[in-house]
């Protein structure tokens, strides 16, 4: 059994990119850090290869200590709690 992104080619048109992303096609030559591969002469077609996406989801991906400090609020690092926003409503507290 393989992996879901068996199905695309090794070189992805964008449309084929934004399915894999889940964005719209008009997104992906903008993205920073997702290379291209311009094929033939000229202005050429535009081809994204299967490794950089795949290389560009990963480098999107979130460090776990990251993900840890910003879940425990760890002050030495960075204190949320000022984000906090007070309600916008007051509502009467029921006794």
């Amino acid at each position: 059994m393989g992996s879901w992104l068996d199905k695309y080619p090794d070189l992805m048109t964008k449309e084929e990119v934004a399915e894999v992303l889940r964005c719209a096609p008009s997104m992906v030559p903008r993205l920073k850090g997702l290379k291209k591969t311009r094929v033939g002469n000229g202005r050429g077609k535009i081809l994204y290869r299967k490794q950089d996406v795949i290389d560009y989801i990963n480098s999107k991906v979130e460090g776990e200590e990251a993900m840890r400090v910003a879940r425990c609020g760890d002050s030495e690092v960075f204190n949320f709690d000022i984000f906090r926003s007070p309600p916008l409503i007051n509502l009467p507290t029921v006794e």
